[in-house]
Protein backbone atom coordinates (compact mmCIF):
# COMPACT_ATOMS: atom_id res chain seq x y z
CA UNK A 1 0.00 0.00 0.00
CA UNK A 2 1.62 3.10 -1.15
CA UNK A 3 0.27 6.44 0.91
CA UNK A 4 0.68 9.84 -1.16
CA UNK A 5 -0.16 12.89 0.41
CA UNK A 6 -2.19 15.30 -1.59
CA UNK A 7 -4.21 18.67 -0.24
CA UNK A 8 -6.11 20.94 -2.21
CA UNK A 9 -4.01 23.57 -4.01
CA UNK A 10 -6.90 26.12 -4.08
CA UNK A 11 -10.31 27.60 -2.91
CA UNK A 12 -11.53 26.04 -5.85
CA UNK A 13 -14.72 23.22 -6.58
CA UNK A 14 -13.88 19.91 -8.61
CA UNK A 15 -15.21 19.99 -11.87
CA UNK A 16 -13.74 17.08 -13.32
CA UNK A 17 -11.31 14.04 -12.19
CA UNK A 18 -9.52 10.83 -13.88
CA UNK A 19 -7.44 8.90 -15.29
CA UNK A 20 -5.58 9.89 -18.39
CA UNK A 21 -6.21 7.12 -20.64
CA UNK A 22 -5.04 7.26 -24.73
CA UNK A 23 -3.22 10.02 -24.04
CA UNK A 24 -6.96 11.83 -23.49
CA UNK A 25 -7.64 14.20 -20.84
CA UNK A 26 -11.74 14.94 -20.31
CA UNK A 27 -11.97 18.80 -19.86
CA UNK A 28 -15.42 18.16 -18.79
CA UNK A 29 -17.40 14.56 -19.10
CA UNK A 30 -17.13 14.22 -23.07
CA UNK A 31 -15.17 16.98 -23.94
CA UNK A 32 -11.48 15.57 -24.50
CA UNK A 33 -8.01 16.94 -25.44
CA UNK A 34 -4.75 15.34 -25.52
CA UNK A 35 -2.57 15.35 -23.01
CA UNK A 36 0.75 16.33 -25.38
CA UNK A 37 -1.24 19.23 -26.42
CA UNK A 38 -2.50 20.32 -23.08
CA UNK A 39 1.33 20.22 -21.58
CA UNK A 40 2.94 21.21 -25.30
CA UNK A 41 5.31 19.65 -27.15
CA UNK A 42 8.41 18.38 -25.91
CA UNK A 43 7.79 18.38 -22.75
CA UNK A 44 7.22 14.86 -21.68
CA UNK A 45 9.82 12.37 -22.61
CA UNK A 46 8.60 9.21 -24.10
CA UNK A 47 9.89 7.29 -21.02
CA UNK A 48 8.25 9.52 -18.61
CA UNK A 49 4.74 8.38 -21.10
CA UNK A 50 5.81 4.84 -21.37
CA UNK A 51 6.24 4.80 -17.61
CA UNK A 52 2.14 5.06 -17.21
CA UNK A 53 1.10 3.32 -19.97
CA UNK A 54 3.08 0.03 -20.00
CA UNK A 55 3.08 -3.03 -18.35
CA UNK A 56 6.25 -4.95 -18.27
CA UNK A 57 7.78 -8.15 -16.52
CA UNK A 58 9.37 -5.68 -13.91
CA UNK A 59 7.49 -2.70 -13.96
CA UNK A 60 4.15 -2.14 -12.39
CA UNK A 61 1.80 -0.77 -14.67
CA UNK A 62 1.24 3.03 -13.10
CA UNK A 63 -1.42 5.26 -13.87
CA UNK A 64 -1.66 9.22 -14.49
CA UNK A 65 -4.51 10.70 -12.77
CA UNK A 66 -6.11 14.24 -13.37
CA UNK A 67 -7.90 16.88 -11.64
CA UNK A 68 -9.37 20.02 -12.91
CA UNK A 69 -10.36 22.61 -10.14
CA UNK A 70 -12.76 25.67 -10.78
CA UNK A 71 -11.93 29.13 -9.05
CA UNK A 72 -15.28 30.98 -8.98
CA UNK A 73 -15.51 34.59 -9.27
CA UNK A 74 -15.52 34.69 -5.61
CA UNK A 75 -13.01 32.25 -4.80
CA UNK A 76 -9.59 33.26 -3.22
CA UNK A 77 -7.58 33.40 -6.09
CA UNK A 78 -4.41 32.04 -5.06
CA UNK A 79 -3.09 28.39 -5.69
CA UNK A 80 -0.45 26.65 -3.61
CA UNK A 81 1.57 23.40 -3.47
CA UNK A 82 -0.66 20.55 -3.62
CA UNK A 83 1.76 17.73 -2.51
CA UNK A 84 5.62 17.58 -1.49
CA UNK A 85 7.20 18.05 -5.30
CA UNK A 86 10.57 19.07 -6.88
CA UNK A 87 9.66 21.70 -9.85
CA UNK A 88 12.18 21.31 -12.50
CA UNK A 89 10.56 22.78 -15.45
CA UNK A 90 7.91 26.09 -15.56
CA UNK A 91 6.66 26.42 -19.39
CA UNK A 92 4.53 29.80 -20.34
CA UNK A 93 1.82 29.73 -22.80
CA UNK A 94 0.71 32.62 -23.86
CA UNK A 95 -2.65 31.84 -25.56
CA UNK A 96 -4.68 32.04 -28.59
CA UNK A 97 -5.90 35.34 -27.89
CA UNK A 98 -2.59 36.97 -26.59
CA UNK A 99 -2.42 39.69 -29.20
CA UNK A 100 -5.47 41.12 -27.97
CA UNK A 101 -5.22 40.34 -24.66
CA UNK A 102 -8.21 38.53 -23.60
CA UNK A 103 -9.15 35.50 -22.46
CA UNK A 104 -12.31 33.31 -22.50
CA UNK A 105 -14.28 31.93 -19.41
CA UNK A 106 -12.92 28.95 -17.61
CA UNK A 107 -16.89 28.65 -16.12
CA UNK A 108 -18.18 25.11 -16.34
CA UNK A 109 -20.61 26.16 -19.38
CA UNK A 110 -17.54 27.82 -21.14
CA UNK A 111 -15.19 24.60 -20.79
CA UNK A 112 -18.62 22.65 -22.54
CA UNK A 113 -19.06 25.14 -25.36
CA UNK A 114 -15.33 26.02 -26.49
CA UNK A 115 -13.84 22.68 -27.15
CA UNK A 116 -10.09 22.80 -25.61
CA UNK A 117 -10.57 25.44 -23.78
CA UNK A 118 -7.95 24.70 -21.33
CA UNK A 119 -5.33 24.86 -24.02
CA UNK A 120 -6.80 28.20 -25.49
CA UNK A 121 -6.07 30.80 -22.25
CA UNK A 122 -3.16 31.38 -21.18
CA UNK A 123 -1.61 29.08 -19.08
CA UNK A 124 1.82 28.15 -17.10
CA UNK A 125 2.71 24.66 -16.83
CA UNK A 126 4.99 23.39 -14.07
CA UNK A 127 6.33 20.26 -14.32
CA UNK A 128 8.53 18.12 -11.71
CA UNK A 129 8.41 14.91 -9.78
CA UNK A 130 7.49 13.75 -6.68
CA UNK A 131 7.95 10.40 -4.53
CA UNK A 132 5.84 8.39 -6.94
CA UNK A 133 7.34 10.20 -10.30
CA UNK A 134 5.86 12.23 -12.65
CA UNK A 135 3.91 15.37 -11.29
CA UNK A 136 2.79 18.41 -12.83
CA UNK A 137 0.37 21.54 -12.00
CA UNK A 138 -1.13 23.85 -14.39
CA UNK A 139 -2.60 27.24 -14.00
CA UNK A 140 -4.98 28.63 -16.27
CA UNK A 141 -5.83 32.54 -16.93
CA UNK A 142 -9.54 33.27 -16.95
CA UNK A 143 -11.73 36.10 -18.00
CA UNK A 144 -11.30 39.07 -15.69
CA UNK A 145 -8.80 37.49 -13.51
CA UNK A 146 -5.50 39.19 -15.31
CA UNK A 147 -2.16 37.54 -15.15
CA UNK A 148 -0.86 34.64 -13.83
CA UNK A 149 1.76 35.27 -10.91
CA UNK A 150 4.38 32.52 -9.55
CA UNK A 151 6.19 32.73 -5.84
CA UNK A 152 8.92 30.76 -5.09
CA UNK A 153 11.16 30.97 -1.94
CA UNK A 154 14.10 32.41 -3.74
CA UNK A 155 12.43 34.43 -6.56
CA UNK A 156 9.22 36.05 -7.42
CA UNK A 157 8.13 35.17 -11.32
CA UNK A 158 6.02 36.54 -13.68
CA UNK A 159 4.94 34.51 -16.48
Amino acid sequence: MYLSFQVSPCDGRVLHYGTVSNNLVDQVKGVTYSLSQFVGPNVLKPEEVAAVTSDGPTLPKKHLYFITLYLAPGDYHHFHSPANWRVHLRRHFPGLFVGRGQLLPVSPWAAKLFRGLFTLNERVLLKGEWDYGLFTFTAIGAFNVGSIFLQSDSVSLIC
